[in-house]
């Protein structure tokens, strides 16, 4: 049996409470994706949330990324699957991919923010039309990625994950991968 088997390092969610919420929407989580080795520790985990307009993807990594790398891997992570509804995204995969990396590789897209985690000062940031990307780099190594609709730099803050059951799956312990599918 084919099985997921969780990352050795603490893996980050949205944390909403920063974000004002309307009551005439419900709020959702859910495990994304994961990737690795099959049989080895996961090596990214993605949790997702959604509220009204406004959805987020963070990705935990714990890989090591160079600055081009981490702009790139940031890119992927908002247009490489359709969680997000990012406005004009491409429709060919070979014009996303272009898109990937014109915004991995566009310095003048990224700016210093606020830090995703709290305590933390700076992440890099690069605001887009409709959807914005950050990625900040850990202290136990690592990288934690963020890309989202709707939402400001600001508003734009990770915790390590509070309570496993909003995501249907526990990422801490081994699953089978059939367990993953949505």
């Amino acid at each position: 049996m084919n099985l997921f088997i969780p990352a050795t390092f603490d893996l980050f969610e949205f944390d909403d409470r920063s974000v004002v919420m309307s009551t005439a929407s419900t709020t959702s989580r859910w495990f994304c994706h994961w990737d690795g080795p099959i049989g080895l520790p996961a090596e990214e985990v993605s949790l997702g949330w959604r509220h009204g307009n406004c959805a987020v993807i963070v990705c935990t990594s714990g890989r090591v990324y160079d600055q081009a790398e981490a702009r790139a891997r940031g890119a992927h992570l908002a247009l490489g699957s359709m969680d997000l509804r990012v406005p004009h995204r491409p429709e060919d995969p070979a014009d996303t991919l272009r898109e990937i990396e014109r915004l991995g590789s566009t310095a003048e897209l990224w700016k210093e923010g606020p830090g995703l985690l709290v305590g933390e000062l700076i992440a890099e940031t690069a605001v887009l039309d409709g959807f914005m990307i950050a990625y900040q780099g850990l202290a136990s190594g690592g990288v934690v990625f963020l890309a989202a609709t709707a939402l400001t730099p600001a508003e734009s803050r990770v915790q390590a994950v509070q309570d496993w059951s909003p995501y249907g799956v526990d990422a801490t312990t081994s699953v089978p991968l059939d367990a993953l599918r949505r």
